[in-house]
């Protein structure tokens, strides 16, 4: 079995190897491995060695790996780990690695021999964040069940009903559509709503009270993620009109800053001021990145924030999700998807 769509990313490697003279190439991050190969696993090493493509797992991968391209060399062995320090033993390499095989016990191994190592990480984290056909394919089913969930999220929520049942419900519906979480869904009622990142717990849903919905969705690898804020119930607070008002047109000045060519600190910087500007608290606004990049990892490049010196690029996928928390009363975060293009942002998920 050939899978075309990885022609492109095999030229990569190859090219890399041999335009920054090394001999081999080894992945260790599993979402690397799943983007350059389509092997999804939890131990396995990707190897770009002369002319091939090799990929070394345990047992337990043996049928998966069996579906592979059928151009890449397949190497099933109880310990992956000692299959390649014998390979590497008594001869000096120049090897490229990504930061978990930077990070991993192999690569503390292999500093002791001949083996001199190159962090490829940036290299790769650029070319992975522009998304190819297969990518944007596969970001449109997982969007598409991304957007089925949302228009039934008032329907799924019922008074009394505690923040966990409501996540275990939009986890239920994403794995119902053949898919699985991107991140484990944040669900937050009240003023839970207002701690960024809070883990779901028994606080029940009233009438009348702020909500903070963070799921995504994740089809063969690739992710969404959004975040919807809205009053439970027929009258929201002036207070909370007025956040959630500037939250939004926040959002609309983030996304006149994000075109191909754009320092993506600019649309952060502009966003915070508003934000900054237009509520009482400097401190409760955008603590946080406006966005980051999305694809086979859900935080991925690019990271838009007042760090400068990156450049939005044409076919990226990103999110943007600024937000306003105001502690002991409630939190408001809106965050979309969207595709970065030469003249800006398409909106994916809204």
């Amino acid at each position: 079995m050939i899978h075309r769509f990885l022609d492109r990313r095999f030229s990569f490697l190859f090219e890399y190897k041999r335009d920054h003279h090394l001999d081999c190439i080894i992945l260790n991050n599993p979402s690397n491995i799943r983007y350059f190969s389509d092997f999804n696993s939890s131990n396995a090493y990707l190897l770009v060695f002369g002319d091939d493509i090799i990929i070394i797992t345990d047992p337990r991968y043996g049928l998966e790996l069996n579906d592979v391209d059928g151009r890449i060399i397949r190497k099933v062995v109880n310990n992956p780990l000692d299959v390649i320090k014998s390979f590497f033993s008594a001869r000096t390499f120049n090897v490229g690695g990504d930061s978990t095989f930077l990070s991993s016990s192999l690569s503390m191994n292999l500093k002791k021999g001949k083996i001199t190592q190159k962090d490829i990480s940036e290299a790769l984290d650029e070319f992975v964040s522009v998304a190819d056909e297969e990518t944007l394919s596969r970001f449109d089913y997982a969007n598409s069940v991304t957007k089925n969930i949302e228009k039934k999220l008032l329907d799924l929520m019922i008074p009394q009903m505690r923040e966990f049942e409501l996540r275990a419900t939009i986890s239920y519906y994403i794995h119902l559509a053949g898919c699985e979480e991107a991140f484990t869904p944040i669900v937050s009622f009240g003023e839970n709503s207002a701690k960024i990142h809070t883990e779901p717990a028994s606080k029940q849903l009233e009438r009348e009270m702020p909500v903070l919905i963070d799921f995504g969705v994740k089809y063969k690898g690739v992710s969404t993620d959004i975040t919807r804020s809205f009053w439970y119930g027929k009258k929201p607070t002036d207070e909370y009109q007025k956040v959630l008002k500037t939250v939004k047109k926040s959002i609309k000045l983030a996304e006149a800053h994000c075109k191909a060519g754009k320092d993506t600190s600019k649309a952060y910087l502009v966003t915070k001021k508003y934000l900054v500007e237009k509520h009482d608290n400097a401190e409760e606004c955008l603590p946080h990145s406006l966005g980051h990049g999305l694809g086979y990892q859900v935080h991925q490049h690019p990271r838009i924030s007042s760090t400068k010196g990156t450049n939005f690029k044409s076919n990226q996928i990103i999110t943007l999700e600024p937000g306003i928390y105001i502690p002991g009363k409630f939190g408001i975060r809106i965050e979309n998807d969207y595709l970065i293009t030469e003249d800006g942002p398409k909106v994916l998920t809204k």
